[in-house]
C-alpha cells in the first residue's frame, strides 16, 4: 500500500521545528527497556488497563539514567478513540550522582483516522503536570504523537512501525528548561509477534533536547516486551 502524501506532510511537519533550533549539539547514546502488561477491566472490553515499567541506561556515569512507573487505564468509545488517564512515577539519577524524584499526572487522546489490513495511523495527544520532589512548581507538558504501522509488509509476525513524537512546555518552572520546544522522539523498528500474547519490540529512538547552550541528539536502543492479558492488543500505547 502506498503512504499517501498526507502523512509524510504530518509527520515532516513534526520533524522540521528541530532543523531551526541552530545551538552546537552534544550526541549520546542510551540502552532503553520497557515492560508493559495490558488487559480487560470490564467485560465489554470498554474499560482497559495498562502497566508500563521503563529502566533506561546512558553511556556516563552512574549507567543508571531514570525509571519509569506507569500505572493508566483506558477507554474506548470506539474502534477510533481511546482515552488514557495515567500517572508516571520517576526516579532519576543525576551524572553527579544525585537522585532526582518527578511525578506525573496524565492525559491522553488516541485516535486512529486510518485503521486497514496493511496500514494503521493512529495520533496521540498527550497532556502532562509534572512535579519536581524537590521544587517547587507544576510543568505542564504537550506531547503529541504520530504512529504508523505497516502490518504484512514484512510478514505475518514482524510488523514494521515508525513514530514521531514533540514534546511543548506549556508554562515555566523554576525546574525545566525554558523552550517552548522541549524535545522531539523519532522511532523506527519493528514489533514481532512472538505468541498470541507476547509482542518484542526492537527500536532505535532519536531523541532531540532542545537545551541551553547546547542541544542534545540521544542516539537510544530501545527494547520492549508486551504481554496482552486482554481481548484486543493497544500496540500503538506505551512507547517511550
Amino acid at each position: 500500500m502506498r503512504m499517501k502524501p498526507i502523512f509524510l506532510i504530518i509527520l515532516l511537519a513534526c520533524i522540521l521545528p528541530m532543523l531551526a533550533l541552530a545551538n552546537a549539539l552534544d550526541q549520546r547514546s542510551k540502552f532503553w527497556t520497557n515492560f508493559r502488561v495490558d488487559g480487560d477491566i470490564t467485560k465489554d472490553t470498554k474499560w482497559v488497563y495498562l502497566f508500563d515499567v521503563h529502566i533506561r541506561f546512558r553511556d556516563q556515569d552512574p549507567a543508571f539514567d531514570q525509571a519509569i512507573f506507569r500505572p493508566s487505564i483506558g477507554y474506548h468509545f470506539d474502534e477510533r478513540w481511546t482515552a488514557w488517564f495515567g500517572y508516571d512515577f520517576l526516579p532519576k539519577q543525576s551524572t553527579d550522582d544525585d537522585l532526582d524524584l518527578e511525578q506525573r499526572f496524565w492525559q491522553q487522546l488516541s485516535y486512529k483516522p486510518v485503521i486497514t489490513e496493511k496500514f494503521k495511523l493512529t495520533l496521540q495527544s498527550r497532556v502532562e503536570q509534572r512535579e519536581n520532589f524537590e521544587v517547587n512548581g507544576v510543568a505542564w507538558r504537550w506531547r503529541q504523537k504520530i504512529l504508523m504501522l505497516f502490518p504484512g509488509l514484512l510478514g505475518r509476525s514482524v510488523t514494521p512501525l515508525i513514530s514521531d513524537g514533540l514534546y511543548f512546555n506549556m508554562n515555566r518552572v523554576p525546574w525545566i528548561t525554558k523552550n517552548t520546544i522541549d524535545q522531539n522522539r523519532l522511532t523506527a523498528g519493528v514489533l514481532i509477534t512472538c505468541s498470541h500474547q507476547f509482542d518484542l519490540g526492537v527500536f532505535y529512538v532519536n531523541q532531540y533536547l532542545v537545551r541551553d547552550p547546547n542541544n542534545i541528539m540521544n542516539h537510544v536502543l530501545y527494547v520492549s516486551l508486551q504481554w496482552d492479558l486482554g481481548s484486543e492488543r493497544p500496540v500503538t500505547e506505551g512507547f517511550t
